[in-house]
């Protein structure tokens, strides 16, 4: 049989055991102080926000270095073509001082206008090289052709993912209780052209 006094000491260790058990934490608590407090909704859709304004910016500088590699194909252009009278020299000087001025010209509604009558002469330029049976069988004609043609395509692709972006964005800004979007400043963006817009502010 258990003794009164080996039953004491049982139950001193079982007693002390308990206070160290209920203690321990609650002095860890008092001296640890208050932990990391969790960013607040608004914190996180400002963050939410820069990050996918960054994702716009980065597409828009996409699409924006592609038309300026278009752009570099024209002193290529102009002199690869300059020896053909099918080409009218006006229309290839045109392209030339219109590249001169879209380079230029801060982004805006004019640029896009530059940006437009560059297009119009390219694609004048181009009905004339596929009018003509001989210039398509020059070499060096068809290989700039194809590689304004190729970039051309790369800039609609970037640009349908700059707008796939502009539409995330402006999902996330319509997802924002309204007290949200006012204290950051989301509005939504503008789907545009930013060859000639520039990115959005």
């Amino acid at each position: 049989m258990v003794s009164w006094r080996e039953n004491r000491w049982l139950l001193v260790g079982i007693s002390l055991g308990i206070t160290l058990a209920v203690v321990t934490p609650v002095l860890w608590v008092v001296l640890s102080g208050p932990g990391p407090q969790a960013p607040s909704a608004t914190e996180q859709a400002s963050s939410r926000l820069a990050a996918e304004r960054r994702e716009v910016e980065m597409q828009c500088a996409a699409v924006q270095d592609r038309y300026v590699q278009k752009l570099d194909l024209i002193p290529s252009l102009y002199n690869e073509t300059l020896g053909y009278s099918q080409f009218e020299r006006g229309m290839l000087e045109d392209l030339v001082r219109l590249r001169s001025e879209w380079r230029n010209t801060p982004p805006g509604e004019l640029r896009g206008n530059i940006a437009n009558e560059i297009d119009n002469n390219l694609v004048q330029v181009r009905q004339v090289y596929e009018s003509y049976p001989e210039l398509q069988s020059v070499q060096a004609l068809r290989d700039l052709f194809d590689e304004i043609a190729g970039t051309e395509n790369r800039i609609t692709y970037e640009r349908s993912l700059y707008n796939g972006r502009i539409r995330d964005y402006n999902d996330f800004v319509g997802s924002l209780p309204e007290g949200i979007a006012l204290a950051i400043g989301a509005n939504p963006l503008p789907f545009d052209n930013p060859v000639g817009a520039g990115c959005p502010p």
